[in-house]
């Protein structure tokens, strides 16, 4: 009796092991320049100086300039990648030819191509790793299976397959650390979770700007926005509240925050045409909060604050310029050429008065999208 036991004791230690979950590594959500419940999408040549994180895939186009990327679900990018930071996707992360890397890059799976040049350590949880030719890696390789190096590389450091897994080499592959099998655990991503927002009210008034046309609005509880090309409209400290903005081409939104923050609470769509900008004065902050609908900003859009979408996706076509935090519990999707700058705000952001409460959901889809509503 003694001994059966001592046998039960022991399989339930070995049982309750078995049973740990992994570690997830846990980011401040506003320490996000892109924050999504579904997808983040990245067009050639688009430069953001934060981390970013989806719930869903994680994809850039060619010439991207990223700092640290996580998500729970896979990472691919193109050619030409210049990454600073750290790497972390549940699932495969990719890269093309001319990858840089400084940091670590880490997923289920891994695959590189040809002529990167690394600078930290590589990991892979539970498949292959694979380098193209002529890599340069400034740390460790390990992975729970075969690594596959390409022609004329050098590992400055440990090569570690799985246990009972093997290194593939090419010609002229030098590897200065171990290369002994082993066991090896990463990190998984949980996505932080965004704060729930209440729906505010709005009001019966709509507000018409005609072409070339100035109009400086109170904040207030008002219907539909919608601005013809080549006008200017003047924000003050304090709350707003609508159903629907538009502002066309080539206008201009002066946002005055130098009595207090300025907030716009749209229950609607919320897109602009080309070349709108959203200047901010004064020292305090810019909130914008869409719920139930998406948002599309046509190209060469400058806009700075911080922004959420619940309920709907978040677009900017090319060559934008946005600075503050951009949340969407659908999918991201910036288009080519684009500057993210990350910044932080001194105060919470603040809740608009009472109606509807959206509980926040990723919304997966699977590309890119916008707004036609003009």
């Amino acid at each position: 009796m003694s001994k059966f036991r001592h046998t039960l004791i022991v399989i339930c230690f070995f049982v309750l092991l078995i049973a740990l979950p992994a570690h997830a590594t846990v980011i401040n959500i506003d320490g996000l320049a892109l924050w999504a419940g579904g997808t983040i999408g990245l067009g050639n040549g688009v430069a953001v100086d934060a981390a970013i994180a989806a719930g869903g895939k994680i994809t850039a186009g060619n010439s991207a300039n990223l700092r640290s990327i996580y998500t729970e679900d896979r990472i691919s990018l193109g050619n030409s990648a210049t990454v600073n930071g750290i790497v972390l996707a549940d699932k495969q992360a990719q890269a093309g030819n001319g990858l840089h890397l400084s940091g670590s890059w880490t997923g289920r799976s891994v695959s590189i191509g040809t002529n990167a040049n690394i600078t930290g350590d590589i990991g892979a949880a539970a498949d292959n790793i694979s380098f193209g030719s002529n890599a340069s890696v400034a740390g460790d390789i390990l992975g729970n299976k075969n690594i596959w190096i390409g022609n004329n590389s050098t590992i400055t450091g440990d090569v570690r397959p799985g246990s009972g897994y093997h290194i593939y080499a090419g010609r002229n592959v030098s590897i200065s650390g171990s290369t002994q099998p082993g066991s090896f655990s990463f990190d998984t991503f949980d996505l932080p979770q965004l704060d729930q927002l209440q729906q505010s009210a709005i009001g019966t008034e709509n507000i018409n700007g005609t072409k070339n046309s100035i109009t400086t609005l109170m904040p207030d509880e008002y219907r539909d926005w919608s601005f013809d090309k080549n006008t200017t409209l003047n924000l003050s400290a304090g709350q707003y509240s609508l159903k629907n903005f538009w502002m066309d081409r080539s206008s201009v939104v002066n946002i005055d925050t130098s009595a207090g923050d300025v907030t716009l609470n749209v229950i609607g769509q919320f897109s602009t045409g080309n070349g709108v900008s959203f200047l901010k004065s004064g020292s305090g902050n810019v909130f914008i909060n869409v719920f139930g609908h998406n948002v599309w900003l046509e190209d060469n859009v400058k806009l700075s604050a911080v922004f959420k979408v619940y309920g709907g996706n978040f677009g900017a076509d090319k060559s934008a310029q946005l600075a503050g935090r951009f949340y969407a519990t659908g999918n991201i999707c910036v288009g080519n050429n684009s500057q993210i700058q990350y910044i932080s705000t001194a105060l919470p952001v603040p809740e608009p008065s009472t109606l509807v409460i959206f509980t926040v959901m990723g919304l997966l889809f699977s590309r890119c999208w916008r707004v036609n509503a003009h």
